[in-house]
């Protein structure tokens, strides 16, 4: 039996109000989300909506950090607490001075982020059942590597990931810049804008 409180298993019912009314969690400010609030918020002039479209994901992430959290709600069967970020508030601490705000989240990441590589990998892809597995072909990928992680556009909407130490990896090599490595790999030399969306979605410097 449900939880009288909870909207089906996921969230509670405060949690699904808050967001209804643009409160979330960090998790769900993805970009179709900000264009929708930007959209639904008339108090907006145009140029405020395009100066608020133009910031990324990551950068309304960071804001969401410096404001931070409105509220926290109960989410998940096991009434995890989840702060909850406004981006109403969000929104005001960009529009008071959006050259600000930029510089602080470049200046933050010059701190944070990890360092990353363009890359290509081969991944082993196996079939058949767990008492007779089969080889049945290769993955083969461009994309990042940050860390131990090798991470690519899985669908159009979907970051994958493989870890680069794994058994399954056949090869990767490693590049300083997407040109070093599409003269290398020329058939991948139209995927730069996919892997920038990854770059961007990471939350990690050009």
């Amino acid at each position: 039996m449900l939880n009288s409180g909870y909207v089906g298993y996921k969230r509670s019912v405060r949690s699904d109000a808050a967001i209804r009314e643009f409160e979330v969690p960090i998790s769900l400010i993805t970009k179709s989300l900000i264009q929708n609030y930007i959209e639904e918020i008339e108090d907006f002039t145009e140029l405020e909506k395009k100066t608020l479209d133009k910031f990324t994901v990551a950068q309304w992430k960071y804001g969401a950090k410096i404001v931070g959290a409105a509220s926290w709600h109960h989410t998940s069967t096991y009434f995890n607490k989840t702060e909850h970020y406004c981006l109403s508030e969000i929104a005001k601490r960009i529009l008071d001075d959006p050259h600000d705000f930029e510089e602080s989240y470049i200046e933050s990441k010059k701190k944070s982020s990890p360092q990353y590589k363009y890359a290509i990998i081969s991944v082993q892809v196996w079939g058949g059942s767990r008492n007779y597995p089969k080889l049945t072909g290769y993955d083969t990928q461009p994309g990042i590597v940050v860390g131990d992680w090798f991470y690519y556009r899985q669908t159009p909407t979907k970051i994958g990931r493989y870890k680069v130490a794994a058994n399954k990896t056949e090869w990767m090599k490693q590049f300083d810049s997407f040109k070093e490595m599409v003269s290398e790999f020329p058939e991948y030399g139209a995927q730069e804008p996919v892997i920038d969306i990854i770059i961007n979605e990471k939350g990690l410097n050009h």
